[in-house]
């Protein structure tokens, strides 16, 4: 059965989960010194993080042509990918992003559902990137990130047999789903060919140049407004940030992002009115990148009106 929420009642659930995130993350910090050293921050840095931004972008834009198998040029992709911006600074979480998207490309190909299919693998590849970067480096660092970190309790953790009841139901569920859900689709839709048909070179390749340019971004901000913030603790903030595609949110996952940029970085020793400010700039870097593709999206719609 499913469940048609009003969309005051979902707003409502967001702010909810908005304000409980906000609150608990911010309740202890000193404003004051948010106040005094907001504005302490490299014009420089912070110039060359906002590029990146954009280089994030155009890394996204050749990762999505890797997986989509129909003629259209990388700069297509990047416009698109830079209008939807606009769209996710008004609209609750960013899947108006990914609706935007497929608005524009679901034409081009055989089937909606294959549209829908690409963008979200393209999704998929994105956040497992991030998450695998970050346990790699746990391993690779781990000495290094225990000494820095306040969550050394996490190498004492004890497997009861809820989480094994956990993953041996969860892994149930998600066998089922496979057997009788996607597997009927990928043979509906031919999806294998299509598997096959894919660059993974060149699909990896791009994944980890746009996993190292948002990285850059995270470390290039925190350098910007003077913080003791390696290259590794940006791979760990990238993970965490991860998380706010899970949780209920308002337009731009504001609040919800804020929230869980500021307890990532005190757990990785940062003072709370500095996570508070890198949190801040963060979200205001976002929003020129979105006004920035809200004239791509303007320009889009004048000519779609207008003609030459």
């Amino acid at each position: 059965m499913i469940v048609n929420l009003n969309p005051h009642f979902k707003t409502v659930i967001a702010l909810m989960f908005a304000f409980l995130i906000v609150f608990f993350a911010m309740k202890n910090i000193d404003y004051s010194n948010v106040k005094d050293n907001f504005f302490d921050i490299s014009l420089p840095l912070l110039l060359m993080s906002l590029f990146v931004f954009i280089m994030v972008l155009i890394a996204q834009s050749f990762r999505f042509k890797c997986l989509y198998p129909y003629a259209i040029k990388t700069i297509h992709i990047f416009i698109i990918n830079l209008s939807s911006q606009s769209l996710n600074l008004v609209f609750p979480g960013q899947i108006s992003g990914e609706v935007y998207k497929y608005s524009k490309l679901y034409k081009r190909s055989n089937s909606k559902l294959q549209t829908s299919f690409i963008i979200i693998m393209d999704r998929l590849v994105g956040f497992l990137s991030a998450i695998l970067i970050a346990l790699l480096s746990l391993i690779l660092f781990k000495p290094k990130f225990l000494a820095e970190v306040n969550i050394k309790y996490l190498s004492n953790m004890n497997f009861t047999w809820n989480y094994w009841l956990f993953v041996f139901f969860g892994g149930g569920v998600l066998v089922l789903f496979y057997k009788h859900i996607v597997k009927q689709q990928i043979e509906k839709y031919q999806f294998k060919k299509w598997l096959v048909n894919v660059n993974w070179f060149n699909l990896i390749f791009f994944s980890v140049i746009s996993l190292f340019f948002r990285v850059l971004r995270f470390y290039l901000l925190a350098q910007a407004l003077h913080l003791h913030f390696n290259f590794v603790d940006a791979i760990f903030l990238l993970a965490f940030c991860q998380l706010s595609a899970f949780i209920p949110s308002l337009a731009g996952n504001i609040g919800v992002l804020e929230g869980i940029i500021i307890f990532s970085l005190m757990l990785l020793g940062i003072q709370s009115p500095d996570a508070l400010i890198f949190a801040l700039w963060n979200r205001i870097s976002i929003v020129v990148i979105g006004l920035i593709g809200s004239l791509f999206l303007f320009y889009e719609t004048q000519t779609t009106k207008h003609p030459i």
